[in-house]
């Protein structure tokens, strides 16, 4: 697939003028004041089609705002208000609808008219009380605006107002309450956990992840605010675009065919249950296009990248990370014929490239998203390796043995969880310099994990671990020793699936950090 990052069609019309005729969900026409947005897919879950209102040119419209853009419904969202600090203004603003979802206990529905001239921006404030805290940037291409209230707790009364702008002033609606309800239809044996605190210093936002198989996702207070059964699986995600929730099984290791994709609206509209091509397994990662996930095309090869759209069935090899993992030996526990064990792939969409973890080879591949490889770190390769960067510590008996989790977040920056390594379940962090990687430091507070273990570094510059064995989700300082945060699951640990993998997003709307 082309990586053809989206432009937002949604509010390229409105920054242009103002065309008073113009209502949501239609499309606008183009003009010298800026470009209509062209209609999307209206299927969708918790949004339509990316169709703008279009502007007039010139006119008494024109944009004057300054500051941060309006949010185009489309790129990354870091959960605060474009509107904050605008003066403010007198309109009137109908709310139309404002219930919570029929599929999904903790999502709110909300639609909203309004009269105001030169509508460039809308949002929906939330929270449990009248100074909010959430924002939900209002989806101008729907209907009324229709948008969805997502990361609310069970069973508890939200506050809510709109709020919309033309760009230079920002005009309130009347505070409304809305009541979610408990998630018990569809988390039956999710339990309180067992250890949750946070500090100020900790990231706001939610932690998506599994609880013993099933899909869920966390906020800071490490309260359920969203949940759905996905029978055994290993790896949850956000879709790109935050509309949908994807999950997958652990899938075969070692064959061409089979393992379970699930997908549904994050209204928990439209579940879908589907076989990807290629013998998927443990894990995949949001792409603009869609997803780009783990199988082999045949029993005893090495595993390959695919890349499919949201409906998972149209899935296409990419690469065979064979060009760069057939210069490391395996040490480790291998499948059957396998003589690759990949277990976790990224997608930087600042960099536009893929890293993928094997399992056995204590390395990490860097590859373009067309296939070319770009950069190994980890263990001495057996044979030439052009752009190898051998880390200090990494191999059978160093700090760095049999990693899952890893996150190059910068050029010179890395993130490793090492399973079995000297101090068993471990973070690394590595500075890169030229062809070596000098370990910075470790921490294995956290607890240990034989399988799986993840870390991100998030935009605060706090890191997201966690030991999934031991049933922990720990974040801590930029120090990488301070907690901050932790959260740990009920009863003894050990069980299999416990947490799997984690995906830390600052708000629940829009697409996953730069990088």
């Amino acid at each position: 697939m082309s990586r053809a990052l989206p432009i937002g069609g949604v509010l390229v019309g409105l920054l242009g003028g103002c065309n008073p005729a113009a209502t949501p969900g239609t499309t606008g026409g183009a003009s010298a004041g800026g470009a209509a947005g062209s209609a999307g897919d209206a299927a969708d879950a918790g949004g339509g089609p990316n169709g703008g209102m279009g502007g007039e040119s010139g006119g008494p419209c024109a944009s004057a705002s300054g500051g941060q853009p309006p949010f185009a419904g489309n790129g990354y969202f870091d959960g605060l208000s474009r509107l904050s600090g605008l003066p403010e203004t007198e309109c009137t603003i109908t709310v139309t609808q404002g219930e919570i979802s029929p599929t999904m206990a903790t999502v709110g529905v909300v639609s909203f008219t309004t009269d105001l001239a030169c509508l460039e921006s809308a949002e929906i404030h939330f929270g449990l009380d009248v100074s909010y805290g959430l924002v939900a940037p209002a989806n101008p291409s729907e209907p009324a605006f229709r948008t969805l209230l997502v990361g609310m707790k069970q069973d508890s009364t939200y506050h809510y107002r709109v709020a919309v702008s033309d760009g230079t002033s920002v005009c309130y609606g009347e505070d409304r309450t809305i009541e979610t309800g408990a998630l018990d239809a569809v988390a039956t044996d999710f339990v309180a956990l067992a250890e949750a605190w946070t500090s100020p210093d900790a990231a706001p936002g939610f932690i998506v992840t599994s609880r013993d198989g099933d899909a869920v996702i966390h906020d800071k207070d490490g309260d359920i605010v969203w949940a759905y059964p996905m029978w055994n699986v290993f790896s949850v995600h956000l879709s790109w675009d935050g509309k949908y929730v994807l999950g997958r099984d652990p899938g075969p290791f070692d064959l061409g065919y089979g393992g379970i994709f699930y997908r549904v609206g994050i209204d928990g509209s439209g579940p879908v249950e589907l076989d990807a091509p290629g013998g998927d397994h443990h894990d995949f990662a949001a792409i603009p296009e869609g997803i780009a996930y783990l199988a082999k095309s045949a029993e005893g090869e090495c595993d390959r990248v695919y890349e499919a759209s949201v409906d998972l069935l149209d899935g296409t090899p990419i690469f065979d990370t064979w060009s760069i993992y057939q210069h490391f030996p395996d040490e480790g526990v291998m499948e059957g014929t396998e003589i690759c064990h990949a277990n976790r792939v990224r997608y930087s969409g600042a960099a536009d490239h893929y890293t993928v973890s094997d399992r056995n080879k204590d390395a990490i591949a860097v590859f373009d998203t067309s296939g070319v490889p770009l950069l190994s770190i980890g263990k001495a390769p057996t044979s030439s390796l052009e752009q190898h960067v051998l880390a200090e510590g990494a191999g059978p008996g160093g700090d760095w043995h049999v990693q899952h989790g890893h996150h190059l977040y910068a050029d010179d920056k890395l993130v490793v969880f090492s399973n079995s390594g000297a101090d068993g379940g471990a973070i690394l962090h590595y500075t890169i310099s030229a062809d070596s990687a000098a370990l910075d430091w470790k921490y294995a507070g956290a607890g240990a994990s034989e399988i799986q273990g993840d870390v991100q570094r998030l935009p605060n510059g706090n890191f997201l671990i966690t030991a999934n064995q031991s049933g922990a989700i720990v974040e801590i300082a930029p120090d990488g020793q301070t907690e901050v945060s932790r959260y740990v699951l009920y009863g003894p640990t050990g069980a299999l699936y416990r947490f799997g993998y984690s995906e830390h997003r600052p708000s629940l709307y829009g697409t996953p950090p730069p990088r």
